[in-house]
C-alpha cells in the first residue's frame, strides 16, 4: 500500500515539474529534462519513500485507520470483554484471517459457477483451435484483401515513396553531396532533382512490372526483382492512329484553361504583369544564368520531370486502378493524386486540370508519349518566360 502513496505524491511532483519545465525550458531540451525528472522520481518513490519522515507517518496512519475499519466491519463480537485485551497486531490478524477465508469462499463460488456456464454454452478448446488455425493460415495477400492491397499501391507509393520518400527524404543527402561538389545552390537543386527523379523511375518501372506479372497485386519480397522488359514497350509504345489531332486540341485546351486559372487565381490585367508575377515565375529571381544552370535547369524542369511524373501518374496509377474501376474515374483518382503532390495553389488546380487531360490522351491514345509531349511544353514554356522576365 505505502508504495503506492509514494507513486502517487511523486507522480503530482512530476506534473508540476513538466508545467514549470514547459515554460521555462526550450522544447527539446524540456523534453529531455521530463524523461530525466520521470527517471529520478520514480526511483526515489520506488525504493526511498517509506524513508522519508512525513510519508512514512502519512502512511502508518493510513495503516492505522484500514485496522479500524476492518476491526469494525469483520468482528462480531467487538463488544466482548476478551477484545478489548487484544493487541492492534493480533485484531489486524483476526481481520486478514476474516476476509482471506471469505475470499477464499467467493472464488471457490465463483469458479464452480463459471465451470457451469462454460460446459454449457462453449467449448473452450474449439473455439481457442478455430483462433489459432486463423492467426496461422492468415495471409494480407488472399483474394479478401485486393482491393486494400490496390489502393495501398495506388496511394501510398506516388504520394509518401516517391513524393515524400525519394524527392524529399532522399533528395536531401543528394542535394548536399553536389554542394560538396562545388555546384552553386540553384544547380545542386537541379542535379539533386534530376538524380532522385532517375532514381525514382527505376523504381516505378520495377513495382509497375511486379504489378502487372501478379495481377493480384502480392506484397512480397520480390516486389523490386520481379522486372519484365515489356513494361516499358507498353508505356512507350506508339500512338494509336489518329493521335495527333487529339493531341493538338488537348494542347489548346491545357493552355487555354491553365492561363485561365492563372488569370483568375491572381487577377492580374496585363499581359507582362501576368508572365512576369513574382509570386508565380520567381525560380530564377538572383541567379548567374551561366550554360550550366540553364542545362541543370532544362533537364531537371523540362525532360525528366515529365517522363517520370507521366510513367508515375499516367502509367502506375492509371493502369492499375483501371484494373478494378472504370477509365473515367481512373482518370479522376491519378489527376487528383497528381495535384497532391503540387504543394502550390495555383499549381495544384493546374496540375489537376492537366491531369484529367492527360489521363483521357493516355487511355485515347494508348501510349505516354502524347501526355508526356503537353507535359514537356508547359514546363518549358514556363521556364522560357521566367528568363525572359528577368
Amino acid at each position: 500500500m505505502h508504495r503506492f502513496v509514494a507513486y502517487g505524491i511523486f507522480f503530482v511532483a512530476y506534473l508540476l515539474i513538466l508545467i514549470l519545465l514547459s515554460i521555462l525550458i526550450q522544447p527539446l531540451l524540456g523534453l529531455l529534462l521530463w524523461v530525466l525528472a520521470a527517471l529520478i522520481l520514480y526511483s526515489l518513490a520506488d525504493q526511498y519513500g517509506r524513508d522519508i519522515p512525513w510519508i512514512r507517518k502519512l502512511l502508518e496512519d493510513l495503516e492505522f485507520k484500514y485496522v479500524e475499519t476492518y476491526e469494525s466491519v469483520t468482528e462480531p463480537n467487538s463488544n466482548d470483554e476478551g477484545n478489548e485485551d487484544k493487541s492492534i497486531a493480533e485484531r489486524t490478524g483476526d481481520s486478514a484471517k476474516y476476509y482471506s477465508n471469505k475470499i477464499s469462499e467467493d472464488m471457490a463460488n465463483y469458479s464452480k459457477s463459471f465451470n457451469e456456464w462454460r460446459n454449457e454454452n462453449i467449448d473452450i478448446s474449439k473455439s481457442v483451435s478455430a483462433t489459432s488455425n486463423y492467426i496461422q493460415n492468415f495471409s494480407f495477400n488472399s483474394p479478401g484483401f485486393y482491393t486494400l492491397r490496390l489502393w495501398l499501391f495506388i496511394i501510398i507509393f506516388p504520394v509518401v515513396i516517391w513524393r515524400v520518400g525519394i524527392l524529399e527524404i532522399v533528395w536531401l543527402p543528394i542535394y548536399t553531396w553536389y554542394n560538396i561538389l562545388g555546384f552553386t545552390p540553384f544547380q545542386a537543386w537541379n542535379m539533386a532533382s534530376a538524380s532522385t527523379l532517375g532514381l525514382s523511375m527505376f523504381l516505378t518501372i520495377r513495382i509497375y512490372s511486379h504489378c502487372t506479372n501478379n495481377r493480384t497485386l502480392p506484397i512480397n519480397s520480390e516486389i523490386f526483382s520481379d522486372y519484365d522488359t515489356y513494361t516499358l514497350r507498353h508505356l512507350f509504345q506508339m500512338p494509336r492512329r489518329g493521335s495527333f489531332t487529339l493531341t493538338i486540341r488537348s494542347l489548346f485546351l491545357q493552355f487555354i484553361i491553365g492561363w485561365l486559372i492563372i488569370i483568375g487565381m491572381f487577377g492580374v490585367e496585363t499581359f507582362e504583369g501576368i508572365v512576369c508575377n513574382p509570386e508565380i515565375l520567381n525560380d530564377l529571381n538572383g541567379v548567374d544564368l551561366d550554360f550550366l544552370t540553364i542545362f541543370t535547369f532544362l533537364l531537371y524542369l523540362s525532360i525528366l520531370t515529365p517522363v517520370v511524373e507521366e510513367v508515375v501518374f499516367r502509367g502506375f496509377v492509371l493502369d492499375l486502378a483501371s484494373e478494378k474501376y472504370g477509365d473515367w474515374f481512373s482518370i479522376f483518382i491519378s489527376a487528383f493524386l497528381f495535384a497532391i503532390v503540387h504543394v502550390e495553389g495555383v499549381t495544384v488546380a493546374n496540375a489537376f486540370i492537366a491531369g484529367l487531360i492527360f489521363g483521357h490522351l493516355r487511355i485515347r491514345t494508348g501510349s505516354l508519349w502524347p501526355p508526356i509531349i503537353l507535359h514537356f511544353l508547359w514546363n518549358t514554356h514556363l521556364y522560357l518566360v521566367e528568363i525572359m522576365c528577368i
